[in-house]
């Protein structure tokens, strides 16, 4: 039954997304426009699907611009979406990169609201993927960060981290219900830190060559159980982009996570999910450290279709030393279809496998 689901959604979302290319952009050009044009905008239907949400569908917005017009890889992007998933599940928020006043400064982040299901495995690396049980939340989120530019593609500034974490259904006497994992009734978090960006890709959205740093240091406080609780979270990926040939791109990708001990449930290092370790649902392994290594090997096919193949191997545990206990591999591949020639923007469907079994991903942009 979900292959041929996936089968509709594959085909109802190559169709709606294909559409606003040459009815609602600015740039629908197969050539590069004037540097004084660089923008795109569309509006349009989307249908999705993450093994957590099954089938969504969406009205889902994207505007890119560029405040300098001599710089054609680093273009500002807000994104808006509002989705509803099968799963009477409740999405809505908007996510912003924005370069301003000739890319000296850099203001990202995201807000939204969330009414939403997630499983629960426990914590640790060998969990059972019998002993899952779901738990329901509603939360508000905001992410925030203001960067200055302090050398050339390198930016530093603050950020900021709020979220109230309302859990309102637990299954009757699970882990959760029991109140046993830290958070089990629901948190709130408050992080303030550092963030730092070095972006030298050649594309913003569809790189060919160069690599991309994406590091923070939060620090949190935050309550639970009437109590308050102190914390540190490190988190940082890394992305390499080597040009194979003249059509294939080979992308590499280092992400790390590092929170502390008393961290709420759902501010643990989440592993699995639609951009690390594709095949195993996000929060399949929960712990305070997570480390992921992927490589993805991307080619044209033809028209406005690309193609994918991935490989990554990673793990979470609760100190380095055990990361090498249970480690995971999954791998799989996956289809592009192009919604901007001007920006190489895509939509991307993956199917990630790995030894629990598969899922399928269909959403916008790349992994990594």
């Amino acid at each position: 039954m979900m292959n041929k689901h996936f089968l509709i959604i594959l085909v109802v979302t190559l169709f709606l997304g294909l559409i606003p290319t040459s009815l609602l952009a600015s740039n629908s050009q197969d050539r590069l426009p004037p540097r004084d044009s660089l923008s795109f905008l569309a509006g349009y239907p989307l249908a999705f699907y993450l093994p957590e949400t099954r089938l969504g569908l969406a009205a889902a917005g994207i505007y890119t611009f560029r405040s300098n017009q001599n710089v054609i890889n680093t273009a500002s992007n807000i994104q808006v979406l509002l989705g509803y998933t099968l799963n009477r599940q409740l999405l809505i928020f908007t996510s912003y990169s924005i370069f301003r006043k000739e890319n000296k400064h850099f203001f990202g982040g995201e807000l939204g609201y969330y009414d939403y299901f997630y499983p629960y495995f426990g914590e640790g690396n060998d969990t059972r993927l019998t002993s899952t049980e779901d738990y329901f939340v509603k939360f508000p989120r905001l992410r925030s960060r203001y960067l200055f530019k302090n050398s050339r593609d390198f930016y530093l500034g603050p950020a900021l981290h709020l979220e109230d974490y309302n859990i309102f259904q637990t299954e009757p006497n699970g882990i959760l219900d029991n109140n046993i994992s830290n958070g089990s009734n629901g948190s709130s978090v408050m992080g303030i830190g550092l963030s730092a960006l070095a972006d030298r890709r050649d594309i913003q959205f569809y790189p060919t060559q160069g690599y991309f740093l994406d590091a923070s240091l939060h620090y949190y406080r935050g309550s639970y159980d009437s109590s308050q609780v102190d914390y540190l979270r490190f988190s940082m990926t890394y992305s390499h982009y080597l040009p194979v040939n003249d059509k294939c791109i080979l992308a590499l990708n280092l992400f790390q996570e590092i929170v502390g001990d008393s961290a709420p449930l759902q501010e643990k290092a989440l592993f699995g999910g639609p951009k690390y370790a594709r095949g195993y649902v996000i929060g399949r392994y929960r712990d305070n450290i997570q480390t992921v290594l992927q490589s993805e090997l991307r080619f044209p096919l033809f028209w406005r279709l690309k193609g994918a193949a991935f490989l990554s191997v990673g793990n979470v545990a609760d100190r380095f030393a055990n990361l090498t206990q249970n480690v995971k591999v999954n791998y799989g591949v996956g289809l592009r279809a192009v919604i901007s020639k001007t920006e190489q923007l895509n939509i991307r469907i993956d199917y990630g496998r790995s030894n629990e079994g598969g899922n399928f991903y269909v959403t916008i942009g790349e992994a990594f």
